[in-house]
């Protein structure tokens, strides 16, 4: 039977929680026959644990389920990768093996994108903290307002929003996908990095004719002390403006694309790349290196020499202080984070 939703799970180390998350799926208004379930093994090394469940899983449900074995560890980006290569659904959707999907979401995202011919939706985070001690996590994600379709095909003022991401966000897990859109932009993961996202979510902003926005949230994302977003973003804090620029360099090498949107582009990446940086290690102490920083303000002057000239810049008052600095010199730790706390003030 043909598929008309692809679910690509990302699995490592995950026997704790893999039980909800497939539980989630099983109870899918949507019949589980419509239902690709792709579970990929990212090298699990918990002695068999993992692997015994996902092979369970297969056997439960051989006709809805492909299981895949990664002889490497790739992290969540390359795990879904390979999940990607093997979808033959209409649509896809991404969970993570310790997050569960609200029990209409398939059916619910399914309906609408026939409805409007979408290539893709966003909707919300429900965010559910498993641990009492987690702080400062709201209940829900990105708030995208009324149900609102975004024409972009002979409508270049809803693309440069969405490019500049006053509408959309660059997060994957709160998305649905026609799948001949990905075909079509050749968007891949970053792999072995954490922020992996935007390097496939941005590009396909280029060619989705159809987004709509949806004020629901049908991905449950459940917060714990361990996970890789509580416990990793300073200590793998640089992995994120290393994403950033292999997003820069792939919207680069689409030639046309790249010098019709360069201003958007401009704007986005030294937003994500310099910005977001700087205060990403202020809010999650992490610690960039005065080399390092020093690199990343040489990386905008070398693209971008022009950025303090930028229509969306000039407009926005964080971002002219950002530019501002590109030429400043920080000799010693305590200057950049203050300068990192300053703009963290200005941003949050």
């Amino acid at each position: 039977m043909e598929k008309k939703i692809s679910i690509i799970i990302p699995c490592h180390n995950c026997a704790d929680s893999l039980g909800m998350t497939w539980n989630s799926i099983k109870n899918q208004n949507m019949c589980l026959e419509h239902l690709e379930c792709i579970f990929v093994d990212d090298a699990s090394d918990d002695g068999g644990a993992t692997v015994n469940m996902l092979e369970a899983i297969e056997n439960e449900a051989s006709e809805s389920v492909l299981l895949i074995k990664l002889d490497k560890n790739v992290r969540q980006g390359g795990a879904r990768n390979a999940g990607l290569q093997y979808a033959s659904g209409e649509y896809i959707i991404f969970l993570d093996a310790d997050d569960t999907l609200r029990k209409d979401t398939c059916d619910s995202l399914y309906n609408k994108a026939e409805k409007f011919s979408c290539d893709l939706i966003q909707f919300k985070h429900r965010h559910i903290k498993e641990n009492d001690n987690l702080k400062g996590i709201p209940e829900t994600g990105i708030i995208t307002g009324k149900e609102t379709l975004y024409e972009l095909a002979d409508n270049e003022v809803n693309r440069k929003k969405l490019l500049t991401l006053s509408i959309g966000s660059a997060g994957c897990t709160n998305k649905f996908y026609k799948t001949q859109l990905i075909r079509t932009c050749s968007s891949w993961y970053a792999e072995g990095v954490i922020y992996e996202e935007p390097k496939f979510v941005y590009p396909l902003f280029l060619f989705a004719n159809k987004i709509l926005m949806l004020d629901e949230d049908y991905y449950e994302y459940h917060w714990r002390q361990d996970s890789t977003m509580t416990s990793q973003l300073g200590k793998r804090l640089l992995e994120h403006p290393r994403v950033q620029l292999e997003l820069l360099e792939d919207l680069m090498a689409r030639t046309d694309l790249y010098n019709r949107y360069h201003d958007e582009i401009e704007y986005y990446f030294i937003k994500s790349f310099y910005l977001e940086t700087l205060v990403f290690a202020y809010t999650n102490r992490g610690i960039i290196p005065l080399e390092y920083m020093s690199n990343m303000q040489n990386v905008c002057k070398e693209f971008f020499p022009k950025a303090s000239s930028n229509k969306y810049i000039t407009n926005d008052q964080v971002l002219m202080k950002t530019v501002a600095s590109l030429d400043k010199e920080f000799d010693n730790m305590s200057d950049l984070q203050m300068f990192e706390k300053e703009l963290t003030k200005l941003v949050l």
